[in-house]
């Protein structure tokens, strides 16, 4: 209890003490001393300074106070010259630091961090400082680079999935032409390869045997115009011009008449069966010629307008065969459903290596015209802007916002943010965008320190 009014009297003496210190100095400032500022600047737009605090007309941000020459700046330098580092951080965790150099967690070299990275560099227009790669570690992290150059033709290849179709004006169907019954039937099965002037059947028809008698009748008579009028009805059945010449040198009718197939190709549907009545266009056999095939491509809406009739495109058949065609037809109507419009390429089709019902790979080559063209490799996009990397100087890069254009055979097209011969970082983009972004925060970062201690 005696030691209670002690601690009060030292608490007392304590917070006089305090109170008379704060008094020694009524006049200092709680902000940056004005004898050591110059100017205010924007830290997203240097090229906006005033000579009073205020904000940025261009983006809205607080201007920052910026250290006059005759400011005491701290040395970035060692006595020798050499470049003063301030610690070590892993390339792939900026948060990760050590005082000496050494691995990260990953097992990755740990990259120093000088005093004077963010001096002379600037901030670009993404918010990024330039970063500097020294040869040993651009060989260490596999920086490549490329240079941007215009191309006279910029080719966009549209790659979908198409199906091969029988063409339609190679399909024939066999008919009766008049009425009878199939005596016999000698192509049977689907699928069946046939050629022109292959008998296909045997069809018994009362009309069949007595034009065949009028034919024969009116050739022993010398009668040339009643024997080529029972020509023409026999023509007029299908009856081929063998079995017509047969029938007058026999000068015997047949009981069946033979009939044969109009084309080379191979038998879709058969429904011919012996024995069966067949009434006159009673569809006996459907053939198609393979010869020359259809391939319906499927495009989406939006790729419509790069796709013309006479466009080149590259078919790649299972087995890796390449055939070249061109567009034949583009289809005026959208699919309801699956939202896709069909385009036709039509071609010939030796040694039938495109069979119906076949998928196949089908590139459509759209020429752009000419254009900027980098690597893929060289975007990075981070969702709202597109980013290029360009070495304004030896192991300098610096990150530029770009106007991305569509996307090319061998790259992007740039309307803007990268000149042509320009060289372009095409590998170690997401290093290089870290340690810029690490660099831009660690300027901010003792720029604010720099101003809280003043």
């Amino acid at each position: 209890m005696n030691n209670l009014p002690r601690l009060v009297i030292i608490s007392l003496l304590v917070a006089a003490g305090s109170a008379v210190a704060c008094n020694d100095h009524p006049n200092q400032p709680n902000t940056v001393d004005a004898g050591h500022v110059e100017l205010y600047q924007c830290p997203m737009h240097p090229q906006v300074t005033s000579h009073e605090p205020g904000d940025c007309p261009i983006c809205g941000m607080r201007l920052v106070p910026v250290k006059s020459d005759s400011a005491e700046k701290p040395s970035t330098s060692t006595p020798g010259g050499e470049r003063k580092v301030l610690y070590w951080v892993a390339p792939m965790d900026p948060n990760y630091r050590s005082d000496e150099p050494g691995k990260s967690p990953m097992g990755m070299d740990l990259v120093p961090v000088y005093a004077d990275a963010g001096s002379g560099s600037g901030v670009s227009v993404s918010g990024r400082t330039t970063v500097h790669v020294p040869d040993v570690q651009r060989q260490r992290i596999g920086v490549r680079t490329a240079v941007a150059t215009i191309q006279p033709r910029a080719i966009r290849t549209l790659r979908t999935v198409g199906t091969v179709e029988p063409d339609p004006d190679r399909v024939q169907h066999v008919h009766t032409k008049v009425a009878g019954w199939v005596e016999k039937v000698y192509v049977r099965a689907e699928a069946n390869r046939v050629r022109a002037g292959q008998v296909l059947y045997e069809l018994y028809s009362p009309q069949l045997v007595a034009t065949q008698d009028e034919l024969i009748a009116a050739v022993a008579a010398k009668n040339p115009g009643a024997a080529n009028a029972a020509r023409q009805r026999l023509r007029n059945w299908d009856v081929s011009e063998v079995d017509i010449k047969a029938i007058e040198q026999l000068q015997q009718a047949k009981r069946s008449m033979p009939f044969r197939s109009p084309m080379d190709g191979f038998v879709r549907q058969v429904q011919a069966i012996e024995g069966m009545q067949a009434g006159e266009m009673v569809q006996l056999y459907e053939l198609v010629s393979l010869e020359t095939v259809w391939v319906l491509a499927k495009l989406y809406e939006r790729e419509l307008n790069l796709v013309t009739v006479g466009q080149a495109a590259r078919i790649t058949v299972p087995g890796g065969t390449v055939i070249d065609s061109t567009v034949d037809y583009v289809y005026p109507f959208v699919n309801e459903q699956s939202r896709f419009v069909n385009v036709r390429l039509k071609l010939p089709n030796p040694g039938i290596r495109l069979r119906p019902g076949m998928y196949v790979d089908v590139g459509l080559q759209a020429d752009l015209g000419p254009g900027l063209l980098v690597p893929a490799d060289a975007v990075l996009r981070t969702g709202t802007r597109s980013l290029v990397f360009v070495e304004v100087a030896p192991g300098q890069f610096e990150p530029r916002q770009v106007d991305l254009g569509p996307q090319v055979d061998g790259g992007f097209i740039l309307h803007d943010g990268v000149a042509d011969g320009e060289i372009v970082a095409v590998q170690a983009n997401f290093f290089l965008d870290s340690e810029s972004a690490l660099r831009s925060a660690l300027t901010s970062v003792d720029t604010d320190d720099s101003n809280a201690g003043k």
